[in-house]
């Protein structure tokens, strides 16, 4: 089983639909959490519930998430899943120095050239170059007469109080790339490709391989290999499977 992907903040409810069933092939049961525990889920992820969401419904949203978040694969037993989990805290724990090299060298082999955010609408997912580190961010504003958007850091922090600290950013033309799943010339990322990736659980991208051959040209997701990423007892680098739309291609 992949580690997850992640790690955008979330701007739709979970569930999407009040109809949304609770997915079968799931090892886990949620709904045997207790609402507390439930919402504490939704709050360490940054999760949207609807205001009047039941516990029910609360279990779904979280089953679905979790779902999405380890990449599970059908009928995966509750002992893969947990092992999944171990691995991903043992990753987690990683020297900062290591993903920080790790970032900057993606940064570094991507250039500074963006695509100058022509046809960017809000809403828009972006990778947003913030001094020297890309980071995935999401279009709010445009303002086509100066060539410029702005982009929230889709990695904002809570204060004290809980309240979301959201943090934006002006940006020409050479500070962002459009996430399209595709690289500049417009053919798919395919097996070897060198990528710059959303490393999971992050919102930061990070240098690394395609390892697998894409089931198809519309794959959803990507096999990477990302530089550095060790595990510190075994020495193996782990696979991610990646959301397609949060990998781009490195300067050649």
């Amino acid at each position: 089983m992949a580690a997850p992907s992640t790690s955008a903040v979330p701007t739709h409810f979970f569930p999407r639909r009040r109809t949304e069933s609770y997915p079968l092939h799931l090892a886990l049961n949620f709904q045997q959490l207790p609402q507390e525990s439930l919402s504490q889920y939704y709050s360490h992820f940054h999760l949207r519930s609807r205001p009047d969401a039941t516990e029910g419904e609360l279990a779904v949203g979280v089953a679905q998430h979790f779902d999405q978040f380890f990449e599970l694969k059908p009928a995966e037993t509750e002992d893969a899943v947990i092992n999944a989990f171990v691995m991903r805290y043992k990753n987690e724990k990683r020297p900062h120095s290591r993903r920080q090299a790790g970032r900057q060298a993606a940064a570094a082999a991507a250039g500074a050239d963006g695509d100058g955010g022509g046809g960017m609408e809000v809403g828009d997912q972006v990778a947003a170059k913030i001094g020297s580190d890309w980071i995935l961010g999401l279009v709010t504003k445009t303002f086509p007469s100066k060539g410029k958007v702005q982009v929230e850091d889709l990695d904002s922090d809570d204060d004290d109080s809980g309240k979301q600290n959201k943090r934006y950013h002006m940006l020409g033309p050479s500070m962002v790339k459009a996430l399209t799943g595709t690289d500049e010339e417009g053919a798919s990322l395919g097996l070897h490709s060198r990528v710059m990736a959303v490393y999971p659980q992050t919102t930061s991208f990070y240098p690394g391989t395609v390892v697998q051959a894409p089931r198809s040209v519309t794959a959803a997701r990507l096999v990477i290999k990302f530089d550095d990423d060790e595990d510190a007892d075994t020495g193996v680098t782990a696979e991610h499977r990646i959301q397609r739309t949060h990998v781009l291609p490195l300067s050649r």
